[in-house]
């Protein structure tokens, strides 16, 4: 009788442990998931910055140009409503990753208290 209990001390003890392992890998990978999220969103929105600093720039002498070429004009517009197209894409982007993290982390928390 003593050797019953023992093993269904130790069955639940395996659980137990195997729960907290189980929590600890889904937050080391919600951790992840949200490090490599985020250094991606940041070089993307670098990036993109830089994009649309360089399509501003050329779209002010496209101006200029314009006389003679309105084609140029024409294109360095096209890059620079590319560049705020990127731009808002990526805080659209930002924005579903930071839901994401969130319903992980929430999940986590749900098998964490469960």
């Amino acid at each position: 009788m003593i050797a019953a209990e023992q093993q269904r001390s130790d069955r639940e003890r395996d659980r137990i442990e195997a729960e907290a392992r189980k929590v600890e890998a889904l937050e080391r990978m919600a951790a992840m998931v949200e490090r490599e999220s985020r250094t991606a969103v940041d070089r993307i929105a670098e990036r993109t910055a830089v994009m649309e600093q360089n399509a501003v720039a050329m779209a002010g002498p496209a101006e200029l140009v314009s006389r003679n070429c309105q084609g140029v004009a024409t294109a360095a517009g096209q890059a620079l409503s590319n560049a705020r197209t990127v731009a808002a894409a990526t805080k659209e982007l930002a924005a579903a990753i930071r839901e994401i993290s969130g319903q992980i982390a929430h999940r986590y928390h749900g098998y964490r208290n469960a």
